[in-house]
Order: C-alpha cells, then sequence, then structure tokens
C-alpha cells in the first residue's frame, strides 16, 4: 500500500530545518521577526580567533648577484617582501660576454625579478635613505607617461638644447654656405609659435642614436645614471667650445631680427619640468632594510672614458656591445672606404685584464675567427684585438703559472696584450696611452673595476671604508652605526686579499634591523662573495638561527653560527679557444677540462632550471649553426 506524499509537510520540514540552523548563529527580534541580529561569537564557537597580525615589511634594494640570491632562499611567507631595483631583471654577468658576441641568447642570461612569486617590485631608483623614519625615498626608473619638456637633463642642459632647437628653427649654414628656409616664418607671434612648435616636438616620441650603439627612446638616461656611465648622446652634452657669453650678441640678434624667445628666457618652463619630475618621487616604508644594489664602472676619473667607452656590467651593456660590433663591420664593408679608416674602425680593445675583460677579448676572438670570417671574409684579416692594463700581467689575481697561461693563449690568438700601461685620456675613436701615444678603436671596451654607487656615498649614519666606501658590517652582515660626519672609517688591508682571519669579531655597534652586502675585512668584491653572503643572511632573516630579536638560551646558541664565515670556492676565468684557467684551493686547471668545468658550473649556477637548460642549449645551437649576427 502506498503512502501519499505531502509535498507541503516536506517543504515545512525543510523549512524548520533552515531556521534551525540560522538561530545556532543568530538570535531573532521578539518584537519583528523580520529582523535579524547576530549573536554573540561565545554563542557560535568556543575557540577564541586571533587577529590576523601584520607581516614585517622587508625590503630588499638590488637585484644583482647580493639582493637576486637572497630573494631566491628567502622564506617569503616570514615577511612582506618588497624588491627595488632599476632594472626588471637578474643579469648572469659571467655569461655577458658571451651574450655579447651571440654565443647566448639574451634570455638566456637574464631572470626576470617580477616571476618571484610573493614579492612586491617597485622599478625605481633609490635616491635617498631616512634610517631614523625608516623611509626610503624612490623615483620610478620608467619614464613618464606625458612629458612637456625632458625632466631628467640639467636647467643648462635644457637651456642649450633649446637653444639648438632655436638655431635650426631660424635656420642652418649647408655645405655651400646657403641657409636654408626658416622652420618658422617671423612674425609678431613668432614667440608663441617656437613655444608650441618645441612643445609639439618634445610629446613625440624620439629615435635618438645612441653613442654607444642602439637608439634610444624619448627619454634620456636619469641624471644620477648618467652621472655614473656618462652623456648616452651627443646632444646632451654641452657646448664647451663657446660660452654662453661668447653667444649671447648673436642670440639677441637672432632674437630680435626673427621675433624668436631666446634660451635665457626659458628658465621658467626648464623649472617647471624640473618641478614636475619632483612629483614623481614617492615614499615606502620598511621595517627591515637589506642593502645590496652593487657598484658601479671604475673609470679613475680619466677624461673621455664614459662619453666614449662601452661598459659589460648588464644585459643592455652587452647589447650595445653587440651593436657597435656589428655596426663596425658594417661600416668597414663600404666599397669606398679606405682600408686605413677599415683598420681604424676594426680596431677593438678592451681596457681591463681581470676576468671580465679577458673573457670578452676571448669571446670577440672566437667571433672573429668563425663567423665573421666566414661573413665578411674581406674584413676579418684587417681585424686587430687588443687587451690594455695597467697591472705587469693578465688576470694577476690568479696564480702566477695560470696568469702566464692565460697571456700565453692570447698571444698564440694573436691579440695584442699590452701591460704596465697609463691610460691619460678617451677620445672619440682614440685611446692615449702614456706609453705608446695614441691608439685608434672602433669599439673601447671598459673593464678596469668597480666603484660605490652615488647611493652608498649619500647614506648617512653607517660607517664606510674610507678608500672604497664601501659600506661596513659586522659578522652578522648588520649595517654600523655611525654619528653624523664621523662615517669614514680606515681598514687595514688583509695580509693576503681576500683571505681575512675568520676567528676575528668585529665590536663595533650595528643596527638590528638594517643589513648591507658591504664587509668588515675587506673581502673580494666579487659575484661568489656576494651570493655567499645574500645565502648566509637568508638564513638568518629566515630564523634558521634562532628567531631575531630573540634573548632566548635557544637563541644564543645560534650567536656563533650568525658569524659570516667565507670559504673560496675557486676561480674560474674562459679565455676562449675553448681554454679557460681554473684555480682551487685544491688543485689547479688549465686547458679544454678547466674549459668544460666552467662551461658546467656556470650551467648549473643559473638561477632557475629555465635558465639551466637554455644555456646548454644554446651553446648547442651555436657549435651546430653559429652565432646570432643580427643587429637589434
Amino acid at each position: 500500500m502506498s503512502v501519499p506524499i505531502s509535498y507541503g509537510s516536506i517543504l515545512r520540514q525543510l523549512k524548520q530545518h533552515h531556521q534551525n540552523k540560522l538561530h545556532a548563529q543568530y538570535r531573532l527580534f521578539s518584537s519583528t521577526p523580520l529582523y535579524w541580529q547576530k549573536a554573540p561569537a561565545s554563542t557560535i564557537s568556543t575557540a577564541t580567533s586571533k587577529a590576523p597580525t601584520r607581516k614585517e615589511r622587508l625590503v630588499v634594494l638590488g637585484s644583482g648577484w647580493g639582493g637576486y640570491t637572497l630573494l631566491k632562499h628567502l622564506d617569503k611567507s616570514k615577511y612582506e617582501t618588497v624588491i627595488v631595483s632599476p632594472n626588471t631583471y637578474f643579469a648572469m654577468t659571467p655569461l655577458l660576454a658571451q651574450a655579447a658576441v651571440g654565443t647566448l641568447d639574451f634570455r638566456a642570461v637574464m631572470e626576470p625579478v617580477r616571476s618571484n612569486g610573493d614579492v612586491t617590485f617597485h622599478h625605481a631608483w633609490v635616491d635617498a635613505l631616512d634610517i631614523q623614519t625608516r623611509t626610503l625615498k624612490l623615483m620610478p626608473a620608467y619614464p613618464p607617461s606625458f612629458r612637456e619638456v625632458d625632466p631628467t637633463v640639467s636647467l643648462q642642459e635644457q637651456q642649450h638644447e633649446v637653444h639648438a632647437q632655436l638655431q635650426s628653427q631660424l635656420g642652418r649654414n649647408t655645405d655651400n654656405g646657403e641657409r636654408l628656409p626658416h622652420a618658422v616664418p617671423p612674425h609678431s607671434d613668432g614667440k608663441r609659435q617656437a613655444r608650441v612648435a618645441l612643445e609639439e616636438q618634445s610629446r613625440a616620441p624620439a629615435r635618438i642614436p645612441e653613442a654607444k650603439g642602439g637608439y634610444a627612446t624619448s627619454f634620456k638616461k636619469p641624471v644620477h645614471r648618467r652621472d655614473v656611465e656618462g652623456m648616452s648622446t651627443a646632444s646632451e652634452v654641452p657646448s664647451a667650445s663657446v660660452s654662453p657669453a661668447t653667444t649671447r650678441g648673436a642670440d639677441d640678434k637672432l632674437t630680435q631680427q626673427h621675433g624668436m624667445v631666446h634660451p635665457d628666457d626659458l628658465p621658467r618652463i626648464a623649472e617647471a619640468a624640473m618641478a614636475q619630475e619632483q612629483g614623481r618621487y614617492y615614499e615606502l616604508k620598511f621595517d627591515k632594510l637589506v642593502i645590496a644594489v652593487g657598484a658601479y664602472n671604475r673609470t679613475f676619473s680619466i677624461k673621455g672614458v664614459k662619453e666614449n667607452a662601452w661598459f659589460l656590467k648588464d644585459a643592455q651593456n652587452a647589447r650595445s656591445i653587440r651593436w657597435r660590433i656589428l655596426e663596425t663591420l658594417e661600416q668597414a664593408s663600404h666599397p669606398e672606404l679606405p682600408e686605413e679608416d677599415k683598420r681604424k674602425l676594426l680596431s677593438w680593445v678592451v681596457v681591463g685584464g681581470g676576468p671580465t675583460g679577458a673573457e670578452l677579448i676571448g669571446e670577440i676572438h672566437d667571433f672573429a675567427s668563425n663567423e665573421i670570417k666566414r661573413i665578411f671574409p674581406t674584413l676579418a684579416p684587417l681585424i686587430k684585438l687588443t687587451i690594455v692594463d695597467s697591472a705587469g700581467a693578465i688576470l694577476h689575481t690568479f696564480d702566477e703559472r695560470l696568469s702566464q697561461y692565460a697571456r700565453a693563449k692570447f698571444l698564440n690568438n694573436r691579440i695584442d696584450v699590452r701591460l704596465k700601461r697609463t691610460i691619460t685620456g678617451v677620445e672619440p675613436g682614440v685611446l692615449h696611452i702614456k706609453e705608446d701615444g695614441a691608439l685608434p678603436f672602433g669599439l673601447l671596451v671598459w673593464s678596469t673595476g668597480i666603484t660605490s654607487s652615488p647611493l652608498i656615498r649619500s647614506i648617512k649614519g653607517i660607517k664606510k671604508e674610507k678608500r672604497s666606501l664601501n659600506l661596513l658590517t659586522d659578522d652578522q652582515l648588520r649595517a654600523l652605526k655611525a654619528e653624523e660626519g664621523q662615517e669614514l672609517v680606515e681598514l687595514a688591508p688583509p695580509p693576503k686579499p681576500g683571505v681575512p682571519p675568520n676567528e676575528s669579531r668585529c665590536t663595533e655597534e650595528a643596527y638590528e634591523n638594517i643589513w648591507a652586502l658591504g664587509d668588515w675585512r675587506m673581502m673580494p668584491a666579487t659575484a661568489q662573495v656576494a651570493s655567499a653572503k645574500a645565502k648566509h643572511l637568508a638564513s638568518i632573516l629566515n630564523g634558521e638561527m634562532g628567531e631575531l630579536g630573540s634573548n632566548s638560551t635557544a637563541a644564543a646558541a645560534y650567536q656563533d653560527q650568525r658569524y659570516f664565515k667565507y670559504s673560496s670556492r675557486g676561480a674560474m676565468t674562459n679565455l676562449g679557444s675553448s681554454q679557460a684557467i681554473f684555480e682551487s684551493p685544491v688543485a689547479n686547471m688549465t686547458g679544454r677540462t678547466a674549459w668544460l668545468l666552467w662551461r658546467g658550473a656556470y650551467s648549473w649556477m643559473s638561477m632557475s632550471w629555465r635558465n639551466r637548460l637554455l644555456v646548454p642549449w644554446g651553446w648547442l645551437v651555436t657549435a651546430t649553426f653559429g652565432r646570432d649576427v643580427s643587429r637589434f
């Protein structure tokens, strides 16, 4: 016998069940059953819920060997991790020489910073550090979306650039002395039209040919980077041959004759542009700070180096060198160019006999011996490679026998090795050497060491080594405190550079929340040292050596482990032609065995599995099909 189904009864039961569930969390008002009030938390659960605690903000300055290695080994769940860098990538510096000649693709030697999860990235320069308020002053490293006047050049440079544009608008002399038609016809409203024309020109994106190869966009180098790397275009260099006082009379005459605005009447526009640039600054607070900004190229204040030499510090430099090498080849292939001029263009010089200079000259030799010989057979015999150094040996930091092996290898490859030379100046296309006189060049790569960045020099309240201006730290890599005006400290060099006694301890007062990948015992400024320090600091920040700030007995037991101890794993340099040298505390190697070890080591040292596969794959492709000779 079937039982009839009462759908109304089922609906009532479901409704009652739903109301019972709600009563577990809500209390019904007695007066009105249509309004609900949330029940106290005690009636829901006996467990007490804690408010989420804010993570400490850890800011890392720099994306080089120190900053990026720290980022890879840091436990990001413990901190709100922020990284600030003017570069959006990490560059595998030992492989940049190969990228410069097309042995490897650029993406195989670069790691994007934004690919790291749980990290906030600021593409910016650090212009100031306020230790007391724990504040950083940042300037975006990218250009503004819209601008009227280029805000990255100084007032004097802006006036000079406007002056040049006004001269071109008034007409310029041709080779036969005739004047071209006026860009702006003279009339009573010429000032307004000139101003409008200049503003329209400044808004339009420009392709400016770089002095070091390639093209810039409508934005020049920021001032604080130009001061270190040098002017990038001729238009940025004010004329030194004619003083403003000399040109003022002629300018006044032109202004009165054509109704144009004089450059000295434009400071208000320039000041307004600088004010707009000031508005781009912003501040970033930090709880903990790691300073790992790296270093800049050292030019020893030799005149003309910044303006006329190339450098090899990051992927952009490598691309510029590649551009310039191929550019000189194209220029020298002109059928009517005299052979003497071809030889000048194909004279490629590297100043600096350290690992970077030695590896670059070796890679250029391989490029010239293979691809250039095949593609430019008539130009290959005209190429001359020269390496210049002030020391008495190539790779003088290596064992003497290894250094002599490297020199013999270069001489066997017909590379001109000039030692104990003094550079007196650099002009466009000419390197002046005290002992040899003028040496013409088509490419000059400057690789003579490093110096501290402008940020490090401007920091107050942290001790610095007097000669190198590097930040000083204690044995736990904490920045040493200093009274204002007493930051510079002179340290005695260790008996053997790079091998200081590890048992010595620093007793100076240090900051508890600021670390720097500087040094206390003048360790070598190499990628190996920076990487080792970053890994050690990551262990401290991760709490693997006791929680920071804890005074417990367990934390005190880790005190000795927090002291950084550097142990060299050796050094190696690729010399080209499948030859290398390797120095280690155990044994030294030369030849093809050292070359295979070099390749295996740097393949494995890549920061991601992607590049650990791309690097050997790139070598295989190059060995099979040759180097990439495209210019982009």
